[in-house]
């Protein structure tokens, strides 16, 4: 038997196992090889609800991609205004520190990343105080 959720998932614009979200609805999301699987808190999953997939597949519901986050002991960037390099470095231990980087939406992949958004982040910055 051939599984095309694999091919589904990368259609609808994420890869198998990626949590998403969708508009209007409370729960996570991710495609598995077998099913579209929904968990209240993003640890205990079971089979969605067929109408959630026909509601994704018909265009009433809209995946929402959530940030990028780290695998556990995996390096992250954030942007930094007093370090001259314009970024910080950690690993993520899934500690309070981390979270509190992941929900303000700084958590970036490269250094690159980083410091394009601290340029953003100055922007803003510069342009309240005119």
């Amino acid at each position: 038997m051939t599984s095309y959720m694999a091919e589904v998932a990368k259609l609808l614009g994420v890869e198998l196992e990626e949590v998403f979200r969708l508009e209007k609805y409370e729960s996570y999301f991710r495609f598995t090889r077998e099913y579209l699987e929904s968990s209240l808190d993003g640890n205990d999953w079971s089979m969605a609800n067929s109408l959630t997939l026909l509601a994704i597949l018909n265009g009433t519901a809209t995946i929402k991609k959530l940030p990028w986050k780290p695998e556990y002991n995996k390096k992250y960037y954030i942007p930094s205004i007093g370090n001259t390099s314009g970024y910080d470095s950690f690993y993520w231990q899934r500690d309070n520190l981390d979270e509190k980087y992941y929900n303000l939406g700084i958590i970036c992949k490269s250094k690159e990343e980083a410091i394009a958004l601290r340029q953003k982040m100055l922007a803003v910055a510069k342009k309240k105080n005119e």
